[in-house]
């Protein structure tokens, strides 16, 4: 039977234990070029990229474990890496900042907190 790997996440050090999805993505910009005598696809533009991880989380009775909300308020910069639990590779993303948070609640559901940071782009170690 084979094994499939998870995906942890230290914040500023800190491993956030509360999550129930991670989703991570290289975010680009690059513009396609097309010229006109090849009438086709001639290469692109590279533009500036990130590397954007968004975060499903669960709230316990306590209180939020990172509190995204004030991070996006006061505009704080993180470092942020993305673990893979089983081979031990690691992602470092450096001058993260919270984007994107959300908040929901509702009848018979755990409340649910989201938020992605955004953050200069890094490769696997």
């Amino acid at each position: 039977m084979p094994v499939y790997d998870q995906m942890a996440i230290r914040v500023d050090g800190r491993l956030l234990i509360e999550n129930t999805k991670i989703d991570l993505s290289l975010d680009g910009t690059d513009t396609d070029v097309f010229t006109i005598i090849q009438n086709t696809l001639a290469g692109q533009t590279p533009g500036p990229k990130k590397v954007v991880g968004k975060l499903d989380n669960v709230v316990p009775p306590t209180g939020f474990e990172f509190d995204a909300w004030a991070a996006m308020n006061a505009s704080t910069e993180h470092t942020v890496q993305y673990i893979q639990m089983s081979s031990g590779k690691s992602l470092t993303s450096n001058n993260c900042f919270v984007r994107a948070v959300a908040l929901s609640s509702g009848v018979g559901q755990t409340q649910a907190f989201g938020f992605e940071f955004h953050g200069k782009t890094a490769n696997w170690q």
